[in-house]
């Protein structure tokens, strides 16, 4: 059986997925590419379904107050399912000590099939003392670890917001917590509690001794900096970045990879692929694929880039910095960036025009 839901909002790729096998293709299906499998296409956003489609979401209600919360995010679920018509269907499933009591497992297998199959899952709290009768082999093998992995969750978001009706009970001044309003942003499926090798071992002289093994790839440092900063970008545009770069290796890595996507980032679709643009903090210019794979960098400003506009139906970007610098990128080709010196500050940039006869139409705008 196969779902077909929008790739994209306004364009004609479709994905396809296959139920039970958890393939999914993205195809285009008007125009002259059509049934041409857009391989290379990276879904930004996903539009409302086709009428008489539900989005699949299992509910896990979890242990100790899990069920009690999960309740009241139900009722919520219901309501926009019945007032505004929000297409899905809820499927609850059992983890913790309700399944292992009855079947020996955290995790049992329908369990694992319901999250498999759900677009979303909504995951109440789990653990609590009265799940310390489950063996540790147990909860190892149902880990929330292992599910985080599983399902590449790498981004957690912790929202931290003051409650005037709980000031009162807090430890910090009220004037201290008025207006707080912040996300922290944690990277879930790295660093030392994936990394190896890991383990417990027994000294010559008999002394037990536990190690751990603290690591990130660049890859990974980018996309959950990636995920701050267009987070950061629909709230007031700041990210604090925090590591021990004076003490650990992993923490210069993160510092280093961090300020590479920070400043401007732009959307490019090129030859049916669509790419990721920043503006670093160190003043270059990068595209990264959707593998997160440096397709371009240029070098060119001397200053930092101010704005950032892509070309259509090119394979061209233009870019500004504050010292009166235009370049026109060719991400693909060998040429040499076009570089273009003005006596005013440039502050923005807008594509304004087409291809005639292999010129580029463009227009920058100046300030005062």
């Amino acid at each position: 059986m196969y779902a077909l839901v929008p790739a994209c909002v306004n364009e004609d790729r479709w994905e396809i997925r296959e139920n039970g096998t958890g393939r999914t293709t993205v195809w285009t299906v008007r125009g002259p590419e059509a049934g041409i499998p857009a391989r290379n296409f990276i879904p930004r956003a996903r539009p409302t379904i086709f009428p008489g489609m539900a989005i699949p979401v299992t509910l896990i209600p979890g242990d100790g107050i899990g069920p009690e919360v999960t309740a009241q995010s139900r009722r919520v679920l219901d309501w926009f399912a019945s007032k505004r018509g929000a297409p899905m269907t809820l499927r609850e499933a059992q983890y913790g000590l309700i399944p292992y009591l009855a079947t020996g497992k955290v995790l049992p297998e329908d369990t694992a099939e319901a999250m498999d199959e759900a677009d979303a899952i909504l995951w109440g709290a789990t653990g609590g003392p009265e799940t310390t009768e489950v063996p540790a082999a147990a909860r190892k093998a149902g880990s929330l670890l292992g599910l985080r992995s599983k399902y590449d969750l790498y981004a957690n978001l912790r929202p931290i917001m003051a409650s005037p009706a709980l000031a009162a009970s807090a430890p910090l001044k009220p004037e201290v917590l008025d207006g707080v309003d912040f996300v922290i942003i944690r990277e879930l499926t790295s660093g030392i509690y994936f990394g190896e090798p890991r383990g417990i071992e027994t000294l010559p002289d008999g002394q037990r001794r536990g190690f751990n093994t603290e690591q990130y790839t660049t890859n990974q440092i980018r996309r959950v900096a990636r995920s701050a900063f267009e987070l950061a970008r629909t709230r007031r545009n700041k990210v604090c970045s925090v590591d021990k770069a004076n003490v650990l290796e992993t923490s210069v890595v993160v510092a280093e990879k961090s300020k590479l996507h920070a400043g401007k980032t732009i959307y490019v679709t090129s030859n049916g692929s669509t790419m990721i643009a920043t503006a670093g903090e160190d003043k270059a210019l990068r595209v990264w694929d959707k593998y997160i794979n440096l397709v371009y960098e240029s070098k060119v400003h001397a200053n930092k880039i101010a704005s950032l506009e892509f070309i259509p139906n090119t394979d061209c970007l233009m870019s500004c910095d504050s010292g009166g610098t235009l370049v026109v990128h060719h991400i693909f080709r060998r040429e040499l960036p076009l570089r273009l010196v003005k006596t005013r500050p440039l502050v923005d940039i807008k594509y304004i025009g087409g291809k005639s006869k292999g010129r580029i139409v463009g227009l920058a705008s100046e300030a005062g």
